[in-house]
């Protein structure tokens, strides 16, 4: 599981407004959420969304032609 070490800014009643996390923890869940994906990798993984939703048969290869 995935532990992130963070502090607290809180304003002058006490109430949490911002977390302070490190960059490497901030990389770790940018990764997780795929934030660090590149444009055209998105648009492709968009792509692929709509064809599975739509069902477009030949935007897929059948597993038999990998052999």
């Amino acid at each position: 599981m995935l532990s992130i070490s963070k502090k607290y800014v809180v304003d002058d009643s006490g109430k949490r407004k911002e977390v302070i996390i490190s960059y490497d923890d901030f990389r770790i869940i940018e990764e997780l959420l795929g934030l660090d994906l590149e444009d055209e990798v998105v648009t492709i993984l968009k792509e692929a969304s709509q064809d599975r939703i739509y069902k477009t048969e030949d935007a897929y290869v059948n597993l038999d032609d990998l052999e």
